[in-house]
């Protein structure tokens, strides 16, 4: 899942008509913390079966046919070091595992507890950074987070699944910390073409990203 983090282009975005910052807010999503949060509220093969059975989990985004020794064929994925960085960002305890393979093979992508902890982190950056407010101390972020989905076209059935579903789980992790009922992924208009413009541009936020035939 990608996420916007082009903070020139939300700062535009944010400085024209109609944006309310008050009660809207895009600077979250160039916060890290943010971004963690949101990677471990999803299981991403639970994901990929209820919205496209065909297609499967996808735990970080260099794929399968990514070499890093030519002579030998030897994958980057393969690695060690490959290895170790997912279960860094996934918050694995190696130590519990007889190997790294061991380790890797029990991530899902979702870890509802540490995203909590990841999502009060981001308040309180949020809030120290200026991006966000609380205005009557309630311990909640006061703006909506709307997170634009970058649509080719019209909305399908496998959209409004995908839309469906990454509001319901962010929502579930999110009870409880500042950012209850304050996210919610959104449709664009039909862009065309230039969806993927859209997204390079920060003019639009997320996609789902993955690698045709690894």
């Amino acid at each position: 899942l990608i996420l916007n983090g082009h903070m020139d282009a939300i700062k535009e975005r944010e400085a024209s008509e109609g944006f309310d910052k008050a009660t809207q807010d895009l600077e979250m999503l160039t916060n890290k913390a943010f971004h963690q949060a949101m990677g471990l509220s999803y299981d991403k093969d639970n994901f990929a079966a209820t919205v496209s059975p065909a297609r499967s989990g996808a735990l970080g985004i260099i794929g399968n046919s990514y070499i890093y020794d030519p002579d030998s064929g030897a994958k980057y994925r393969d690695s060690e070091q490959a290895k170790q960085v997912l279960c860094d960002f996934y918050s694995v305890d190696t130590s519990k595992f007889a190997n790294l393979d061991d380790a890797v093979a029990s991530i899902t992508g979702y870890n509802p507890e540490l995203a909590k902890e990841y999502f009060k982190q981001a308040f309180a950056e949020g809030i120290e950074a200026g991006y966000i407010t609380d205005a009557d101390n309630d311990g909640k972020c006061d703006q909506m987070i709307e997170i634009e989905y970058a649509m080719s076209s019209d909305m399908t059935e496998f959209m409004r699944k995908t839309l469906g579903y990454l509001n319901e789980k962010v929502a579930e992790v999110a009870t409880g910390t500042p950012f209850e009922g304050k996210i919610l992924f959104v449709p664009s208009a039909p862009y065309g073409n230039d969806w993927s413009n859209k997204i390079r541009e920060g003019q639009s936020d997320t996609v789902l990203g993955g690698w045709s035939g690894s």
